[in-house]
Order: structure tokens, then C-alpha cells, then sequence
């Protein structure tokens, strides 16, 4: 696919020049400007002094062809014109974690799922949207292992805190909603 596009993206470039060219002869030609001039002509500035400089290129791959004729497994970091920013390096594969998707494996997950949803509880889990719930509710780390203890959190007395920490997603109020008298049952 990459290799396709490199073409098609050749023959644009070489159309693109082709018709740049030919109005440029024109113009010289009839000895009218249009009102782009300015415009055209620092283009065609710009043309002639890239044609200058591919020509006097040592370097071998002064086509587009050339230039795209990389390995297929080039890393993004080997592939890269320059230091990349600090921040931009691709994680190691040992270090990507596939983030669980739509209704979870873990049948202990699931069991403390239905039951808080059937006792109607807000858990500091899910207000806060935690990205590790599976881990807690799971029982486990996540890599199978179900020997540990599932936790869920509960949030007592409403689903608003008066704490408003900045890094939680728990809706704050300094002043919460009255207590619901059903809560306890």
C-alpha cells in the first residue's frame, strides 16, 4: 500500500510540475502577469532552485523512489529525520498494556459489578472513572492471576465528595445533596 501511494504521489508531483511549467511559459510568452503574479513567480523560484539543488545532489537518492525505498520493519525511531521530542518515543513492547474492552472476562469482576448495581452503591471506582478497576475487582493484576482479593470502594452517604481532589473524577459539591433515606437498604 505504502509502495502505491509513493507512486501515485510521483505522478502528482510530476503533473503538478508539468502544468507549473507550462503556465510559466505562457506567461513569458504573451508578457502579461496575472494578479498572482508575485505569487507564481516565487514559486517558480523555488522550483528552479530545488531542480539545483537535486542536481547537484552526491547523495544518490535524489528521487522520490529512491528517497521511499526504506526496509518494511524500519522502526519509527530509526525512521525518523532527527532527535524526536522527548516524550514522542514509542513505548517498548514490554511496556504496552491492551486496555480490556466491552464486558469483562474476569467473572469475579462481572459478580461485583451486578451486585453493586443491584444494592444501588456508588463506588469511588467508578465516580472516579479509575482506569484500574479491573485490577481490584478482578482480584488480580490482570495477567490471570485471581488469587488476590477483589476490592471495591463504596462511597457512603451520596455520590458527591467535599473534598474535590484535581486528579479524581468524583463529582464534588461543597454543599451535597441530602442524604437518601433508601441508601441503606
Amino acid at each position: 500500500m505504502f509502495q502505491r501511494f509513493s507512486c501515485n504521489l510521483c505522478r502528482q508531483i510530476a503533473v503538478a510540475t508539468k502544468n507549473l511549467d507550462a503556465h510559466s511559459r505562457k506567461d513569458e510568452a504573451s508578457g502579461t502577469r496575472g494578479p498572482k503574479s508575485g505569487i507564481s513567480m516565487s514559486k517558480e523560484e523555488f522550483l528552479r532552485q530545488f531542480r539545483e539543488r537535486l542536481a547537484n545532489d552526491k547523495t544518490g537518492r535524489n528521487t522520490l523512489e529512491d528517497f521511499l525505498d526504506l526496509p518494511e520493519n524500519l522502526s519509527p525511531t530509526d525512521a525518523s529525520i532527527g532527535p524526536l521530542k522527548r516524550g514522542q518515543e514509542p513505548l517498548p513492547p514490554w511496556l504496552k498494556l491492551k486496555v480490556p474492552m466491552g464486558i469483562s472476562k474476569q467473572p469475579r469482576f462481572n459478580k461485583i459489578r451486578r451486585n453493586m448495581r443491584e444494592k444501588r452503591l456508588a463506588t469511588v471506582c467508578e465516580e472516579a472513572k479509575c482506569p484500574n478497576i479491573g485490577e481490584c475487582w478482578g482480584g488480580g493484576d490482570g495477567d490471570g492471576d485471581e488469587d488476590g482479593t477483589a476490592t471495591a470502594t463504596i462511597m457512603v452517604m451520596g455520590s458527591h465528595c467535599t473534598r474535590g481532589c484535581r486528579f479524581c473524577s468524583v463529582m464534588t459539591s461543597r454543599t451535597p445533596p441530602p442524604l437518601d433515606p433508601e441508601e441503606p437498604r
